[in-house]
């Protein structure tokens, strides 16, 4: 929770480089998931950056729950790309 709610920018990237491979399979939890995916609105890109990694190391331990989700923020995230390059 302290790497989406915390309100020092700075506190949120240390907790979520710190989320290292070994607590995947406790990250890999629905709630947790969840909580992630709410971390990629971050106001700071490169928190964004950690989490979409982090998501993307979980795939591989709980695939049938974090696939659907990646690839719907995926697509928006796409869809946001073509649109703001648009004149």
């Amino acid at each position: 929770m302290v790497a989406i709610a915390d309100p020092e920018a700075r506190i949120r990237e240390t907790v979520l480089r710190e989320l290292s491979d070994k607590f995947d399979r406790h990250l890999a939890q629905a709630e947790n998931v969840r909580t992630l995916f709410i971390a990629l609105n971050d106001a700071v890109f490169s928190n964004r950056e950690l989490v979409i990694g982090i998501i993307g190391r979980l795939a591989l331990h709980n695939p049938a729950y974090v696939m659907p989700s990646l690839r719907k923020v995926l697509i928006q995230m796409i869809s946001n790309l073509q649109f703001s390059t648009r004149m």
